[in-house]
């Protein structure tokens, strides 16, 4: 499991519980991976953000969703996600998708990109500037 991607250790041990292995036979195992720096929260949470950035452009707010679904702690998840511009991220991520609403005026192209970037968990103050960058560019071309 962890030769194709880090994983968190939330996810191992579901999925060891999973595969019948009893409590203890999990923490020995857990201890081992631990300790021989297979399993590593704070490494999985960079590896996770940077995957994000890199192939999904996702907001802030939801990355750390992510994370926490998979079992990495709050803390953890924050201090991965600081190295995240939401507001550089939501122009990235709203590219293509505004290319596909020129042909609407502007408050129907801001509406519709709005949505679509807060569905990718974006807030307001990262949305904003996005859009108007983005009509600007479409306008141009």
């Amino acid at each position: 499991m962890i030769s194709f991607r880090p994983r968190s250790e939330s996810e191992l041990r579901q999925n060891l519980a999973r595969k019948g292995f009893s409590g203890e036979t999990i923490t020995l195992v857990m201890d081992k991976l631990r300790l021989s720096g297979l399993v590593d929260d704070s490494a999985f949470a960079r590896y996770w953000t940077e995957n994000r950035a890199a192939f999904r452009q996702k907001g802030q707010r939801l990355v750390q969703a992510e994370l926490r679904n998979k079992g990495v702690a709050l803390e953890v998840a924050q201090e991965a996600t600081a190295i995240l511009d939401d507001t550089e991220s939501a122009y990235l991520a709203g590219l293509k998708k505004a290319r596909l609403l020129r042909k609407y005026d502007y408050s129907e192209f801001s509406r519709k990109l709005g949505e679509f970037l807060r569905r990718r968990g974006y807030d307001y103050d990262a949305i904003r500037p996005s859009i108007k960058r983005l009509w600007q560019e479409i306008s141009q071309e």
